[in-house]
Parts: structure tokens; sequence; C-alpha cells
């Protein structure tokens, strides 16, 4: 599943493929179980140390429906605690990136967008 996700989320042109796949991702990263194995390096690198960096790239996605859900993904691992060495680690990065949509034409991005400094500087 997690192989067919990158894949999916590599891509760029097919938008229903990007937002069902971030959709999912979403759903694993809102999930304390499905966060925690995101977060875990026990049969090698992290699967969330590959998929950040690539939620992060969907920040700049020219769909407001893709960011929006690449924030709210962000925003979900911010708030479990089972990942807080990937937090820690990215946390300059993450602020960047979500400073960058502060004033996204989207509403819906823009609310994910708060969401997420107040999470990540709870987290800190």
């Amino acid at each position: 599943l997690l192989q067919l996700l990158h894949q999916a989320l590599e891509q760029q042109q097919d938008e229903p493929l990007l937002l069902e796949a971030f959709h999912i991702l979403d759903l694993l990263c809102e999930s304390e179980s499905g966060a925690t194995q995101l977060g875990s390096d026990e049969a090698g690198p992290a699967p969330l140390t590959v998929f950040l960096p690539i939620i992060l790239r969907h920040f700049q996605n020219p769909s407001n429906a893709v960011r929006a859900r690449a924030v709210s993904c962000v925003n979900h691992l911010l708030n479990h605690v089972d990942v807080p060495q990937l937090v820690e680690a990215n946390s300059e990065k993450i602020f960047e990136h979500l400073s960058m949509l502060a004033n996204d034409q989207d509403r819906k991005v823009r609310k994910e967008v708060c969401q997420g400094i107040t999470s990540l500087f709870s987290v800190r």
C-alpha cells in the first residue's frame, strides 16, 4: 500500500489520483496506529522520512484541494506524539512551508495552515 501511495504522490498530472492518495495518507496520518506505523523505523527508514518531502512539495501544487490535503496530512502528523523525532527534525522546514501558504488564495488552505502553525508550536 505504501509503495502505491508513494507512486501516486510522486506524479503531478492526475489530480483525482493525487486527491485519492492524499485522502488515504490523511486517514493513515489521522489514526494513531497509522501515524505510529508511518513513523516507525523498525524495517528500515521510517516511511514518513520518505513521504514528508513529497507532502511538503505538494504545498506548492496548483490545485487548492491538493494543497489543502497536503497541509491536512502534516497537521495530523503534528498532533501525534508518536512521531516527535520526525517533527523535531523537520520543524523549521514545516514552518517555512506553512508560512508560504499563509496568504493562500483558498480559504480552506489558509484554515489548514493556521491549524498547522498552532499545532507546530504546541508540539515544540
